[in-house]
């Protein structure tokens, strides 16, 4: 991707259109919480997360990437019991 030019979920809409749903996103916790911030704004209402290296990247995303996005209002917290 070109220095400044931010990924919106638009350079997907080919592959959403042809089923292949998929937005790839990599970095940080705060940079992937960011990125998912724009689904909602797309009009979409859930998604699903998968990881390249699951037993690390799952962990990763519960520890990371969960509390960041019920800061940020796209997740409900979870309330055990």
């Amino acid at each position: 991707m070109p220095a400044g030019r931010r990924r919106g979920l638009g350079d997907n809409a080919i592959r959403f259109r042809h089923g292949h749903g998929t937005c790839p996103l990599a970095g940080e916790p705060n940079t992937i919480a960011l990125e998912l911030a724009h689904i909602p704004q797309a009009g979409c209402v859930a998604t699903t997360l998968a990881f390249v290296i699951y037993v690390r990247e799952f962990q990763l995303s519960c520890d990371e990437l969960i509390p960041r996005l019920e800061q940020m209002g796209l997740r409900a917290p979870n309330r055990p019991g």
